[in-house]
């Protein structure tokens, strides 16, 4: 039975990483911020990427520049670059805040160096990002000083998706508010049946289901990109776990009530995963262009 469950666990954690790096697809502010984290150390080297921005998010370097823990927003500047001769994105407030004008896919590049430094960086590499760059009217930085900054170029764009999820996760909310009743009754039975089973063979089942719970509610606030993952890995993980603990428990000895309400948490978990599923799916269709 032991072979069973390792390899349930990781098939869940395979299917978790499949289905929840989509769901973890994250805004502009928040990607360009984990471009800094990986940029910063790396000064003057030029770290190209995509990213998805949506017309109704602002990118802002106060934002990123928060969200990076790295930097202030005054060492944090936003090019618009070769699209300003293009439609595409609007100067709220120069190097600081910038309004994209539709959904799009967009090429871009991040360097981090020393703020005198920068204008050797731009000349030096054959950058097509660069090539439309003008540091002095593009951002506010003091390019007398040695402090460090980082600077992120938005590049070539191409329609991007019809939605940003977080509208699409909206138009869900029903579903969602659905999900959230079960997880509330779902986590009052993990109190509940720990005292109730007989033997820790069957309580240790119930107690690693809440473990995971607020395992992965600590990695939503340490490593954010990764939460949906975690989040999708401990509601799949927790209907094998209830199986498993079934297989250990009888009415005979553990009251017919308490086998009832492991069969009925079972069943709830399996049903929100049906919910899950479902809604992943809307978001999918309506999302993805």
């Amino acid at each position: 039975m032991k072979n069973y469950l390792y390899f349930s666990i990781c098939l869940v954690l395979l299917f978790s990483f499949v289905l929840g790096t989509p769901i973890a697809q994250i805004g502009g502010n928040e990607f360009f911020a984990n471009e800094i984290k990986m940029t910063i150390n790396q000064l003057g080297i030029p770290n190209d990427s995509n990213a998805v921005v949506y017309s109704d998010s602002n990118l802002s370097s106060y934002i990123i520049a928060k969200n990076s823990k790295v930097l202030s927003s005054e060492q944090v500047c936003i090019s618009i670059g070769k699209n300003k001769t293009e439609n595409t994105f609007k100067i709220i407030e120069k190097g600081r805040i910038i309004q994209p004008l539709g959904n799009y896919r967009v090429s871009t590049t991040v360097i981090c160096d020393r703020m005198n430094e920068f204008e050797g960086d731009l000349s030096s590499y054959n950058n097509p990002n660069f090539q439309f760059v003008d540091l002095k009217n593009d951002c506010a930085f003091d390019l007398t000083k040695t402090e460090r900054a980082c600077l992120v170029v938005l590049g070539d764009t191409t329609p991007g998706p019809a939605l940003n999820p977080s509208v699409a996760g909206n138009t869900n909310f029903a579903g969602f508010l659905f999900s959230l009743l079960l997880i509330l009754l779902i986590a009052a039975t993990y109190l509940v049946l720990p005292i109730l089973v007989k033997g820790f063979s069957k309580k240790k089942f119930y107690i690693a289901k809440l473990a995971l719970w607020i395992l992965a509610y600590i990695l939503t606030f340490i490593f954010t990109i990764f939460a949906p993952i975690a989040l999708m890995a401990v509601v799949l993980l927790q209907p094998i776990l209830s199986f498993f603990a079934l297989k250990h428990i009888t009415p005979e000895v553990d009251g017919t009530k308490t086998a009832l309400l492991a069969k009925i948490l079972m069943f709830l978990e399996f049903a929100l995963i049906l919910i899950w599923i479902v809604i992943f799916i809307i978001l999918q269709t309506v999302v993805i262009s």
